[in-house]
């Protein structure tokens, strides 16, 4: 499959924060898609090697493509990021791992491509969404099989959808529901005509079938928690997100470890997420907050209208020495 595209969102600002990370190690993008952040990556840093992951067996192949240049400093792993703890203590790299930067969402060749079943652009496309095709549940499943209550579910969690209740009630009175332009019929039904000016009225749908048929957000929850404790000293993990329940789950896995000292009442320091085990105090991972929330430019918007949603988040680790008295 060719012209796999991959615009690279935030790029100049994701390349300076990696310049600037002090770590030494690997880099891990853990979603590689068509590898323009990757590339731009491996170009910028010519010592440093990448491990790159990926669910989508067509973004792997032209990614290799478009790496040609670098393969000899990449390694690219056909596998989900929620996989990305045991791929890389496999390879001994734990606290090896100089960067780990996550792009989540859907890249723009999944959105265009109609067979993939993402788009709500073709009424002929197929109600698909599977990133991997081996996976068994489909959009098609969700919208024909699930109760009408587990879909408006779906759509309020992780499409943000106000209108979930009804658009759930229309998709099970239209069923069944064979393609894409079944489920936008649906949908249209189901939106008040005022609001279906404002962008498409199924953007968010079929944005909250695609979360679900991927299981996108237990993913990524369980990704950054494995990242926090691959990270060296001084490593970055980094963010984009593109809806508020990403950005959430982001925000939430991050403020887990952010660092609060506790001071005891003879006025020694006790570093904060410290754990308790059988041999006393270990050290404690914290992260620092290197940034705020930040969004595109609205140069960025202009050139690419897919990057408005994105907001980008970076956290730190530092490790604290074991506390002394303890």
């Amino acid at each position: 499959m060719s012209n796999f595209k991959h615009i690279p969102v935030m790029a100049s600002e994701i390349i300076e924060i990696i310049s600037k990370t002090s770590a030494d190690g690997v880099i891990i993008d853990a979603t590689l898609g068509g590898a323009g952040h990757s590339k731009m990556i491996l170009e910028a840093m010519p010592n440093r090697r990448l491990i790159a992951f990926d669910r989508d067996i067509n973004a792997i192949n032209e990614a290799k493509k478009n790496l040609a240049e670098f393969l000899d400093r990449v390694e690219i792993i056909h596998a989900g990021f929620e996989t990305i703890g045991k791929e890389i203590r496999e390879r001994k790299l734990e606290k090896g791992v100089a960067v780990v930067l996550f792009d989540l969402g859907v890249s723009s060749h999944q959105l265009d491509v109609k067979e993939r079943g993402f788009t709500y652009r073709h009424d002929d496309a197929p109600l698909d969404m599977r990133m991997d095709a081996s996976e068994e549940i489909t959009a098609e499943k969700i919208v024909n099989e699930y109760d009408e209550a587990e879909i408006e579910r779906i759509l309020r969690e992780n499409g943000d959808e106000r209108f979930a209740r009804k658009i759930a009630s229309e998709i099970v009175a239209a069923r069944p529901l064979k393609n894409a332009g079944d489920l936008v019929s649906a949908i249209r039904k189901a939106i008040p005509h005022r609001f279906q000016r404002i962008g498409h009225p199924a953007k968010r749908t079929f944005q909250a079938l695609r979360i679900e048929v991927n299981r996108e957000l237990d993913q990524v929850a369980t990704a950054l928690d494995e990242s926090v404790h691959l990270l060296a000293p001084e490593g970055k993990i980094l963010v984009l997100s593109y809806h508020s329940g990403e950005d959430k789950i982001v925000k939430n896995t991050f403020k887990k470890y952010f660092h609060q000292e506790k001071v005891t009442q003879d006025g020694r320091i006790i570093p904060g997420n410290v754990q308790a085990t059988n041999a006393g105090y270990e050290s404690s991972v914290r992260l620092v907050s290197v940034s705020a929330k930040k969004k595109p430019s609205s140069s960025e918007i202009s050139s690419n209208p897919r990057a408005k949603s994105a907001r980008l988040r970076v956290a730190q680790r530092q490790d604290f020495p074991h506390a002394s008295g303890m």
